[in-house]
């Protein structure tokens, strides 16, 4: 943990040295550091002060500084640093944060454009339904935001509480191209990954792509899929037969593929698909381990986090 806690300060150290390199009139602006006491009973409670304390002595009534480059890499170490948090740090960073902010328009409109345009836009690698969560909260619940404020909000919470991750993942019915009708509860694996994709879809083939190199360099995920304890179910969540046997080639022989023959996933909006591709990696019991993802290192890393801990 203490490790964790040098390598974050040392970026934001650098960051501060590059912007005075880029911008010699700002040489003597940086984002400021925070000290952790010494004497935290833990690692862990010195990781979680951190997170809490992180923006103290940062200006949040200035609305120069939170336009800075350095702010908005600050702002990127520190949602990297949430990201191993529990969600009830979160909470109680972000609520901090967000309560300084917002007692300046200028500069909690910069700062709620930065978290959205980091935790919930698709194309971020910072991308993280759990810390946005806690934003949407804060908004929702703040009695000083505007109820007409408060609308997309809560549109956003309610479409996140779809398949979050911890929970059960949504069950459907889908058809194999052997033709059988089965569902996701009846795909008995340890580690189930749902691939969703699209027909011709360029970014579904790199996935791929990417995915089966993973597994040719993991001797452990090679070889549990192999023996069944790992399946990949590729599902084309829409209705049209024809197109998907045209393009069904494209996908593995030893993946599951499959197509929604009721189009429910798409029409009752069961998984939000914001784009596509699109994977979920499931547990044993179906239990939500990785939501939305389309990282290949992200996907097989969590289910080889979790095989070296059993």
């Amino acid at each position: 943990m203490k490790k964790v806690i040098i390598i974050l300060s040392a970026i934001i150290a650098l960051s501060a040295c590059k912007d005075k390199k880029q911008n010699p009139q700002e040489a003597e602006e940086s984002f400021p550091s925070i000290a952790v006491p010494v004497g935290l009973a833990s690692q862990e409670e010195a990781y979680n002060y951190l997170a809490i304390h992180f923006w103290d002595n940062f200006d949040l009534t200035d609305t120069a500084k939170i336009n800075k480059e350095y702010t908005e890499r600050a702002l990127a170490d520190y949602l990297r640093l949430l990201s191993q948090m529990p969600q009830d740090v979160r909470q109680q960073s972000i609520g901090k944060l967000l309560d300084r902010a917002h007692k300046t328009e200028g500069v909690y409109d910069k700062l709620t454009e930065l978290l959205e345009k980091y935790l919930y836009n698709i194309e971020s690698p910072l991308l993280n339904e759990e810390t946005y969560n806690a934003v949407l909260i804060w908004q929702i619940e703040n009695p000083n935001i505007a109820e007409d404020y408060k609308l997309r909000p809560r549109e956003l919470y309610r479409v996140a509480q779809k398949n979050r991750v911890g929970s059960r993942a949504a069950d459907f019915l889908y058809v194999t191209d052997e033709g059988m009708r089965t569902r996701l509860y009846k795909t008995e694996a340890d580690f189930t990954i749902l691939f969703f994709y699209n027909l011709g879809c360029e970014m579904c083939r790199t996935l791929r792509e990417q995915m089966l190199e993973v597994i040719a360099s993991s001797p452990v995920i090679a070889e549990r899929l192999e023996n069944g304890s790992i399946k990949i179910v590729a599902i084309y969540p829409d209705a049209e037969r024809e197109g998907w046997e045209t393009y069904k080639g494209d996908i593995p022989a030893d993946w599951i593929n499959g197509y929604d023959p009721t189009a429910t996933i798409k029409n009752n909006e069961i998984y939000e698909l914001r784009a596509i591709p699109s994977v979920y990696v499931l547990d044993g019991d179906k239990i939500v381990m990785v939501k939305d993802s389309f990282n290949a290192e992200q996907i097989f890393g969590e289910i080889l986090k979790a095989i070296d801990a059993k």
